[in-house]
């Protein structure tokens, strides 16, 4: 039951709402999983004071997400990671995108715990300034990736970092994490040069973690560790909107800032486009894949680099991208055998050259 563990949030204080409005529009809490409407998007606070200031704004914006069942579950009675795990576990399972709003920076591993056996080998993407979170320990605390890949945890199958800045990046860090475990790291310069390039590795995410200290100071002044560098407003809310268009994606954590330090409320209010443009995304989905293959068309690449043509699809519903990679059936990573990929991808195959995303992806199934 999920009242066990959740409590209504208090709405903010309004005069009334208009038709138009969010605050007029959203479904408010449920007390058994099973009320909840099917392909729902459920919001849910963590620390109440920090998720109940960005619903303040939220709830004022306009809807513009369809038919889209919007739940709003209120906050956990504990702010506990056993509490936000076992909650999104319960919510995932039932096919569920789940919404995390908190202050706390591990509120990503609080994320990634949810996943449960449901789901073999778990594809993250994390929005973060620095690698070395991932790898060195912080005081007494044991490095993200220690904790995502110890015994006793579910696989980790993959793991995306999007937005770090190398000014604060250990290089020898970057070295392991691309060279020897293939994972795909997304610097603030790509970020800022073509971040309509990053739409791919949105897609092959399960979960998207956001830590606020990745964002501009200007755009997240109460965050965690607010810098001079990092994403703007507008890329934030294009990546969260480019997350929430993949059917793939089914969790969402925002984390890592101090309400005492929002004064002008203005984090709180970038947390609430975020949310707003993701909530855009999800309503926008067509269907694709892995929820289906039907409307993909097989296109198959000789390339010198390779013994077996390379296969890429391509979707006639969206334009999207796809390409085909060799899967062991006893892996279990059969609904990661289409990696995201985009058509100047399948235009580099096609000219006998060799992108890194490609490269990267053939490592990774070895």
């Amino acid at each position: 039951m999920l009242a066990h563990w959740l409590k209504p949030a208090e709405k903010p204080a309004t005069t009334g709402w208009s038709d138009y409005q969010i605050g007029h529009r959203i479904q408010s809490f449920f007390p058994e999983m099973n009320d909840l409407p099917e392909q729902a998007v459920a919001i849910l606070g963590y620390q109440e004071k920090a998720a109940d200031a960005v619903r303040e704004d939220f709830y004022a914006m306009g809807w513009n997400f369809g038919k889209l069942p919007v739940v709003d579950l209120g906050n956990l009675r504990r702010a506990e990671p056993s509490f936000a795990i076992q909650v999104m576990k319960e919510l995932i399972d039932g096919q569920k995108v789940v919404i995390l709003l908190g202050n706390d920076r591990d509120l990503a591993f609080y994320q990634y715990q949810a996943y449960g056996e449901k789901i073999k080998g778990v594809s993250a993407c994390l929005i973060h300034p620095t690698a070395d979170y991932l790898l060195q320990p912080t005081g007494k605390q044991w490095p993200l990736l220690n904790r995502m890949t110890k015994p006793g945890e579910h696989h980790l199958f993959h793991l995306s970092l999007l937005g770090y800045q190398r000014h604060l990046t250990d290089p020898a860090i970057l070295r392991y994490l691309v060279n020897e475990l293939h994972y795909e790291l997304q610097g603030l310069g790509l970020l800022k040069q073509d971040t309509e390039a990053l739409e791919p590795v949105l897609r092959d995410a399960d979960m998207l973690g956001i830590n606020l200290s990745a964002l501009q100071s200007a755009f997240a002044p109460a965050a965690g560790v607010p810098g001079p560098n990092g994403i703007d407003g507008m890329e934030i809310c294009q990546l969260v909107r480019y997350a929430g268009l993949s059917e793939k994606l089914s969790s969402l954590s925002v984390g890592d800032w101090a309400l005492s330090r929002d004064r002008r409320k203005i984090t709180a209010r970038m947390i609430g486009q975020i949310l707003w443009y993701f909530l855009e995304g999800v309503s926008q989905r067509q269907g694709d894949f892995p929820q289906s293959m039907d409307g993909l068309t097989e296109f198959h690449v000789q390339h010198d680099h390779f013994d077996d043509q390379l296969v890429f699809w391509k979707s006639s519903k969206t334009g999207r991208w796809w390409l085909q990679v060799p899967v062991r059936e006893d892996a279990g990573h059969e609904r990661h055998r289409l990696v995201p990929c985009s058509y100047s991808d399948y235009q580099d195959a096609c000219r006998n050259e060799l992108p890194e995303r490609i490269m990267q992806a053939q490592m990774r199934f070895r």
